[in-house]
């Protein structure tokens, strides 16, 4: 018994460190994000966490995006990978009914429904395993699933059964159907406990909000996360995040925005740095180009990126 709920208040921890990192975007100097949601009512499939954006953002490629849902799922060990299979298993999950797959569907029908522009991410420090076919159709890139790879061969082949699997799962009656789901689907892999602890801790400090002392036994970020869930206190504006932090002692000084002066950003990859667009003024994404740290054509250091890096350069020069 003690063990179960060691795991779930490690799990709880989890969440709330992820929903603190995410509220930090709020006081951006540049900031898209309007508000934060713990535990958002709104999306009951996918609501662990909910990042919602002002109009006319966008995503990395210039989509618009309105909300980014989390599906939040820590394990105490790393005894378990993420497969094809697990993601039709409700009890991979600890459900009885829903799989991770159907809540995904659920919240596409319900932003859909809504018209809301979103993302799904399930985030957890599992890996996917990599002999599973998730492993091949997984892009390291940003999280998606790569339909390109998953839509090959027909129905008998290897991932043409994973489509008609998933379909079936999902009472899906064609493949455009399950892409369309898909499309909006990411996974990511989270760090472990300590280490979300001292990510944390660096996006506190630079937001002028106090950090946690390492190996403190006591994390008030934590803390202040279920008290404000009991008190039906689960979103978050710029505005009531500093009013909070300062009530509770957790401000350590008034974030400022600078003057006079243009943020840009350059990004070659989107791994921790998915949300660059919040931190600058104005972004040039390269990500296309590269496939993690290696780029796809060397031919583009001397042609595509110096005359896409000029462009973005002279357009913000006064």
């Amino acid at each position: 018994m003690a063990k179960q709920i060691v795991a779930r208040q490690q799990g709880d921890d989890y969440q709330a460190r992820w929903f603190w990192l995410q509220a930090c975007a709020l006081l951006d100097n540049f900031s898209k994000v309007e508000r934060v949601v713990h535990e958002d009512g709104e999306l009951k499939s996918f609501d662990d966490v909910a990042v919602y954006y002002r109009h006319g953002h966008t995503d990395e490629k210039g989509i618009p995006l309105d909300a980014v849902f989390y599906q939040v799922k820590f394990h105490v060990t790393s005894a378990g990978a993420l497969t094809a299979e697990s993601l039709c298993d409700p009890t991979f999950i600890g459900a009885t009914t829903c799989s991770l797959l159907q809540r995904m569907k659920n919240a596409h029908d319900h932003c859909c429904a809504d018209r809301i522009n979103h993302r799904l991410v399930l985030y957890t420090p599992w890996s996917i395993h990599p002999d599973d076919q998730l492993a091949e159709i997984h892009s390291l890139s940003d999280g998606s699933i790569r339909w390109d790879t998953l839509a090959t061969g027909g129905e008998r082949s290897k991932l043409g059964k994973l489509r008609k699997r998933w379909r079936g799962h999902l009472d899906l009656h064609s493949d455009d159907e399950l892409r369309q789901v898909l499309a909006n689907v990411r996974i990511k892999r989270g760090p472990t406990l300590d280490d979300l602890a001292r990510t944390l801790n660096c996006r506190l400090e630079a937001k002028g909000l106090k950090p946690v002392e390492e190996n403190s036994l006591v994390h008030p970020y934590d803390d202040l996360t279920r008290k404000m869930l009991g008190a039906n206190m689960n979103e978050l504006t710029a505005k009531s995040l500093l009013e909070i932090c300062d009530r509770e002692g957790l401000l350590a000084r008034t974030p400022t925005r600078p003057e006079n002066l243009t943020s840009l950003g350059i990004r070659s990859f989107l791994r921790w740095a998915e949300d660059l667009q919040n931190q600058t003024q104005s972004l040039i994404c390269l990500s296309h180009h590269f496939s993690g740290h290696e780029i796809k054509n060397r031919d583009d250091w001397n042609t595509e990126i110096p005359n896409s890096l000029a462009s973005f350069v002279r357009q913000h020069i006064v």
